[in-house]
């Protein structure tokens, strides 16, 4: 016989589902507690190792600085192995201290928190070398995880040759034209120094076919024979009869020689403006109109297409006024009649500025012509901005004051007028009585015992029983 208490004829009120499931909850805890609330070993989560450096370039004499950290911070000192690199160029011991098979990572029983620095020294030398690489990779191992940041490297700087670097003294130049690329070599060599220059993987125009240079070296005279360290060639543009875009120039110092190095910043850039194509420019006549106006935008092509041209107008991303809820107005494309059609190179549209009933800040309406045709290159202004202004509403027309009437003064109290009423005969009035009052005041319920808890738990966990 299970000893179960024994319910009475009128049975206890049950609690809801979630109250008896908060119970069973409590005395899961209390037997855990029991138990010590200790967790097998096997629970312990391991920490995810990883490791960074705060610079990636590092000049000899001075400190490659790498962190490793662990998280979550382990209790106990953790060690962490550690290993050079496939990538590394460096000499171990020669060009940089050598790199510890492992380190300790202070847990916080012992005041730490799970990371550790270690710090290498780019060993000075005075032998003219390449810049070198040194990586550090974590190993994996059964107390801790590798993290996604396994692996980081630093590059060690040499400082005993030379440093090469270039400049162009323009930015932009038209189709013919000649641009100066100046050659820097610092300090100044003593012998003459060959530094290799040519076109970057960005260019758009192409070495040899929109630009020229005279080789793909450049010979910068040393010291002894004069020479101040640099040295000043052409980059000369193609012209040809072919309408393009505007393109660009990107040339850059190769890193191919023992001889010098290469500074941080060893590039040039120029664009090379078509002169095939007309350009267009576009403008506004008004920069501020108010909700409701107008304004026209006009764009013009110069020299003027022998035919009709199509001109992509975009809003920007940039405007906080919204099209067709703001304003309307902005055609795509934009057609410009050529000369064939009697036209004169130029177009006109309407920008209209809706009125919405909104009080609202002032917004703008921000355009530009965009280059995406070979019929037209960009020109100076190409770009307009136009604000507008929300209208006022008219301020209410205020009411016609409105006099106080004369305070009424109260009647006097009347007294009530006596009931003249004769009753017949002997009857007495009979009273009327009142309505029963019903207390509708529902009696808590009282809250369940302990043993009601423990026992609605029971039933939760074992239904069986």
């Amino acid at each position: 016989m299970n000893p179960r208490r024994e319910h009475s004829s009128s049975p206890r009120p049950r609690r809801p589902v979630a109250a008896r499931r908060w119970a069973a909850v409590t005395v899961l805890i209390a037997l855990l507690a029991s138990l010590g609330g200790a967790l097998p070993a096997s629970a312990t989560v391991a920490p995810t190792v990883s490791i960074s450096t705060s610079t990636t370039r590092v000049g000899e004499g001075s400190l490659a600085r790498f962190t490793i950290a662990a998280w979550p911070v382990p209790e106990e000192d953790l060690d962490v192995l550690l290993t050079v690199g496939s990538s590394t160029t460096a000499d171990l011991g020669d060009d940089v201290e050598p790199v510890p098979e492992h380190i300790t990572l202070r847990g916080s029983a012992n005041g730490g928190h799970g990371t550790a620095d270690l710090a290498l020294r780019n060993n000075a030398d005075r032998e003219i070398e390449d810049h070198e690489t040194l990586t550090i990779t974590i190993v994996e191992s059964e107390t801790y995880t590798v993290g996604r940041a396994a692996s980081s490297t630093v590059t060690l700087l040499d400082d005993d040759a030379p440093t090469a670097s270039l400049s162009l003294d323009r930015e932009e130049m038209d189709e013919g034209d000649e641009a100066l690329l100046t050659v820097s070599v610092s300090p100044a060599p003593e012998a003459d120094t060959e530094i290799a220059v040519g076109a970057y993987e960005g260019s758009s125009a192409r070495l040899g076919e929109d630009y020229t240079l005279p080789s793909e070296t450049v010979i910068v005279p040393g010291t002894a024979n004069g020479g101040t360290g640099e040295v000043v060639v052409p980059l000369t543009s193609i012209d040809d009869d072919e309408p393009e875009n505007d393109e660009l120039v990107w040339v850059d110092v190769h890193d191919v020689s023992l001889d010098y190095n290469v500074a941080e910043r060893a590039w040039a850039q120029v664009v090379l403006r078509d002169g095939d194509s007309p350009r267009v420019t576009m403008a506004a006549a008004d920069e501020q109109i108010t909700e409701g106006g107008r304004t026209v935008v006009g764009l013009e092509l110069d020299p003027p297409p022998q035919d009709n041209t199509e001109v992509t107008v975009w809003v920007q991303p940039a405007s906080s006024a919204i099209e067709v809820a703001d304003f309307v107005g902005v055609p795509y494309p934009v057609y410009v009649r050529g000369a064939k059609r009697g036209g004169d190179g130029t177009a006109r549209f309407e920008l209209v500025a809706k009125e919405d009933g909104l009080d609202e800040h002032p917004e703008t309406v921000r355009l530009a012509v965009v280059d995406v045709s070979l019929d037209y290159n960009l020109g100076d202004e190409t770009a307009v901005s136009v604000t507008i202004v929300d209208v006022e509403p008219e301020p209410p027309t205020p009411d016609e004051p409105v006099t106080p009437d004369e305070p009424v003064t109260p009647d006097e109290p009347t007294a009530p007028a006596p009931d003249t009423t004769v009753p017949s005969g002997d009857d007495e009035p009979t009273p009327v009585p009142d309505d029963p009052v019903v207390d509708t005041t529902v009696a808590p319920e009282p809250p369940p015992s302990a043993a009601d808890i423990i026992e609605d738990a029971i039933e939760s966990l074992f239904p069986w029983l």
